[in-house]
């Protein structure tokens, strides 16, 4: 859903329904595939995770076609149900959630969100999540967000053209 919220934000839109291949789109403008993900309490191998990561390598990740084939067909493809997919959906949501709203996106609903910071990892309390946005941005990709300059713009947004 957020997804699709911010290409119709951006004036993004074509004549079917959007599927990844338009979400993929979000990457140029967000590098969600840099996102890491770490989870506090896991004590397994894979500690630090990367949602989109596949997108790397391609427009496909795989725990959302793993999750479109156990929709589709659970009789045989319920071994796809797994926790790993679940805690790559879940922490995907949020390495979007916290692309678009930094991080208010650990508590929302406040003016003012609480956090720390370790080794690039942004984290909360109540959060078994911490996020490290990505490394990877190039000069040209970023904004000053000056206020008394944009206060007396008529559009104080601009469009991202995907």
């Amino acid at each position: 859903m957020n997804c699709k919220g911010i290409l119709k934000a951006n004036n993004y839109s074509r004549a079917n329904r959007l599927n990844m291949q338009d979400y993929y789109k979000i990457n140029s403008s967000s590098h969600l595939s840099a996102y890491e993900i770490r989870v506090a309490i896991w004590s397994g191998h894979r500690k630090i995770i990367m949602p989109f990561g596949d997108w790397n390598n391609g427009h496909s990740l795989r725990w959302y076609q793993n999750y479109n084939n156990v929709k589709h067909n659970r009789n045989d493809n319920f071994k796809l149900a797994n926790l790993e997919n679940v805690l790559l959906a879940i922490s995907g949501v949020f390495t979007i959630l916290f692309s678009q709203f930094f991080v208010l996106s650990f508590r929302p609903n406040v003016l003012v969100a609480e956090y720390s910071e370790y080794d690039g990892f942004s984290s909360h309390e109540n959060s078994i999540f911490e996020i490290k946005p990505p490394q990877n941005w190039n000069a040209s990709e970023c904004y000053d967000f000056e206020w008394n300059a944009l206060k007396s713009q008529p559009n104080k947004f601009s469009n991202y053209s995907f």
